[in-house]
């Protein structure tokens, strides 16, 4: 006798993939708050699939979705503490909902706790596991008999914020230290990554010393080596590049604007089934422009953009 489950059944799958997210928030209240995102992400399964005779074997799959959320945020440690000062440590709670693309639409629903740390008053830096239930759209099996399924989830990420109106002294551990100012911003040495490249999957680190005010060298390092034999993926990379700037403040160097020249180079590998492209070696160089803001005495954020060849 057969076992047929209902269209009401869940199952509990874990996902190998990653999605990265953009966000944008506002808050009512020091308590209340909502934010919308825009979802890109992938996952790799392994699809049982039956053959012309009937045999099951084992298809490689790489399910890509893009999609939008909406999230209600509840801060527990503004609810329970001073609301009229920032926390070092806060603890909030999130409910919402999103809606997926890929190939077919899936919707579902999220809920998450999000444990934040304020190194200064314009930056948090979070890490989030939360759970979800949807549809499964998204992964069409053959012999599926679940109408829904509930997927764990664990996000990391930076906050930024951009009220203009915000006192330095709201974070309640820097009482004492009335002479705060971004522009103390002068290191010897920055370490430094690229968020960008980790939302595309690629781990990286940089690092840049100052010589004298005006001048500086950056050097920067990327190396993801990701295979999945079984979705039949290959993402390899071993690269890196060094890059002097010259800085247009005349005052200080390492924040504002500036100027550079970048070389580097690296060995690739890319694969997705039967379809891959592999280099031997590559160099590339070019300029680059870019800004540096301080947001704490010793935490900047840097966005620059670059033109050149590679070969």
């Amino acid at each position: 006798m057969e076992d047929n489950a209902s269209s009401t059944d869940l199952s509990f799958r874990s996902y190998l993939g990653l999605s990265s997210n953009v966000s944008w928030g506002f808050s009512f209240t020091p308590v209340h708050g909502v934010e919308t995102s825009l979802l890109l992400g992938f996952h790799p399964y392994a699809d049982n699939k039956p053959n012309r005779i009937g045999d099951r074997y084992i298809s490689p799959t790489f399910s890509k979705f893009a999609g939008l959320g909406l999230n209600y945020s509840f801060n527990f440690s503004n609810y329970f503490s001073d609301r009229s000062t920032l926390n070092y440590w806060e603890l909030s709670g999130l409910l919402g909902a999103n809606i997926k693309y890929a190939g077919n639409i899936s919707y579902g629903f999220y809920s998450g706790v999000r444990l934040q740390a304020n190194p200064c008053a314009y930056l948090g830096v979070f890490v989030e596991p939360g759970l979800g239930i949807a549809d499964n759209q998204l992964d069409i099996h053959e012999d599926s008999k679940y109408a829904f399924e509930l997927r764990p989830s664990l996000s990391a990420g930076i906050l930024l914020r951009l009220d203009d109106n915000l006192p330095e002294n709201r974070i309640r551990f820097y009482d004492q230290d009335i002479n705060y100012l971004p522009t103390r911003f002068i290191p010897d040495l920055s370490l430094k990554t690229n968020l960008l490249l980790w939302a595309m999957v690629t781990p990286n680190i940089g690092a840049e010393i100052p010589i004298g005010k005006r001048f500086s060298v950056a050097a920067e390092y990327m190396f993801p080596w990701f295979k999945n034999r079984v979705a039949g993926l290959t993402y390899q990379l071993i690269a890196g590049n060094l890059e002097g700037r010259y800085w247009l403040n005349k005052h200080t160097s390492m924040q504002g604007h500036f100027v550079g020249l970048y070389t580097g180079g690296g060995y690739y590998d890319f694969q997705y089934m039967n379809k891959g492209y592999q280099g031997e070696f590559y160099i590339a160089s070019g300029i680059n422009y870019g800004y540096v803001l301080p947001l704490c005495s010793d935490i900047a954020l840097e966005a620059s953009l670059g033109i050149g060849f590679l070969s």
